[in-house]
């Protein structure tokens, strides 16, 4: 390797590694954005699930003999887990737990989603459920009045199926973001090189 071709290297070293650490942050500072655009897109598509529900549902809410098949089969075209809520917090029905294990569950009116819910009829929460041991995205919507509800109805996907959503995007982010920054470092390194060149001369 000759002298010119090591002050080469050096001189794009710096340039390089720059330009990579700036790509980095790009994707990551890009990423959260990303996160948050998901998410807000994801509430918004729920909450226009849970509407079709309601209107399932909602008109003899709550349900009688063979609610249990009902809101198992409305999981199933919605591709979201289903919960029916009354208005004391029990849950009468859960697409993913079994009828017979109902009555094990936890009272669910203190639920944040639940909670928010009652006092603007549509509330969010993002955490780990109790029931599955699965971190969820829930939306909740109440059925009836505020001052005196019939109860609520909450659907909820699991986070890992949004993750594997938005994957296919953070990894051409990621992508365009580091190429950026090698191409900054080139720009950088070809600028520098021809002042170099201008004062050698």
């Amino acid at each position: 390797m000759t002298a010119t071709t090591q002050r080469t290297f050096r001189r794009l070293a710096g340039p390089l590694l720059l330009g990579v650490v700036l790509g980095a942050v790009a994707a990551a500072v890009l990423g959260r954005v990303l996160d948050e655009a998901v998410r807000e897109r994801t509430r918004q598509d729920l909450a226009a699930m849970l509407e079709r529900v309601e209107a399932e549902f909602g008109h003899d809410f709550p349900l009688g003999p063979g609610a249990h098949e009902r809101v198992r089969l409305a999981a199933k075209q919605t591709g979201a887990r289903v919960t029916l809520i009354d208005a004391k917090g029990t849950v009468l029905s859960d697409s993913q737990v079994d009828a017979i294990k109902l009555p094990t569950l936890e009272n669910h009116l203190s639920r944040p989603e639940v909670v928010a819910a009652r006092a603007s009829r549509t509330g969010f929460a993002e955490r780990r459920s109790a029931s599955v041991v699965e971190p969820l995205l829930y939306v909740a919507r109440r059925v009836g009045p505020p001052d005196d509800p019939l109860g609520y109805i909450r659907i909820a996907v699991p986070e890992s199926k949004l993750d594997a959503g938005e994957a296919p995007f953070r990894t051409a982010l990621t992508r365009i973001s580091l190429a950026t920054g090698v191409l900054l470092a080139l720009v950088v390194f070809l600028i520098r090189r021809r002042h170099a060149i201008e004062l050698d001369r």
